[in-house]
């Protein structure tokens, strides 16, 4: 996705909220996570909006079937019909995504994946919601993953955060100094 596009995306998401946001309550949310999980999962629900040159009503049919809450269906049929008409229904997924991460920041939670080499313990998992909490002044909501290829420490992703501590990293760090430098 290009800059242009996650821009529009943006805007489409943020409209949205300017509009709904004192209607909507928790289970929008949920609704809204469950239904990027499922097209996510399932590339072809995603390409079968991209085919409204065929047929217009196949996106309608796909964000029906879509987990969705009534208001956020509501919204995303006529959401659709404008994507449709501008050609841009490839927009559709990153629209939904932006709606979670604009929803998230106006209720102040930030999302983080925290990836480590090893699984880590409650105290130290403590210790990374702490400096996550100093970092972001909100709430901080983690899901803990590990990958071995880390070899050691760990990495940090949220929507607009990104920290790490990995000796992958590290050493990708030495070798760009090293290539920069001209030493073989």
């Amino acid at each position: 996705m290009n800059v242009q596009d996650y821009k529009l995306a943006n805007r489409y998401a943020t409209a949205f909220l300017n509009v709904y946001y004192s209607q909507l309550v928790e289970d929008d949310k949920k609704s809204l996570m469950e239904s990027i999980a499922f097209a996510q999962k399932r590339r072809r629900v995603l390409q079968l909006l991209r085919c409204t040159s065929f047929n217009k009503q196949i996106p309608a049919v796909v964000i029906k079937s879509l987990p969705l809450s009534v208001v956020m269906k509501n919204y995303c049929l006529s959401m659709s019909d404008t994507l449709i008409r501008n050609r841009r229904m490839d927009l559709f997924l990153y629209i939904l995504q932006n709606m979670l991460i604009e929803w998230d920041k106006r209720d102040t939670i930030f999302r983080f994946t925290i990836t480590s080499s090893s699984s880590l313990q409650l105290s130290q998992k403590k210790i990374i919601e702490k400096f996550l909490h100093k970092q972001i002044q909100g709430v901080a909501l983690c899901i803990y993953q590990e990958d071995a290829s880390l070899i050691a420490g760990i990495t940090i992703q949220g929507a607009t955060y990104a920290w790490s501590n990995a000796l992958k990293d590290r050493l990708k760090e030495i070798e760009y100094s090293i290539i920069r430098k001209g030493i073989s």
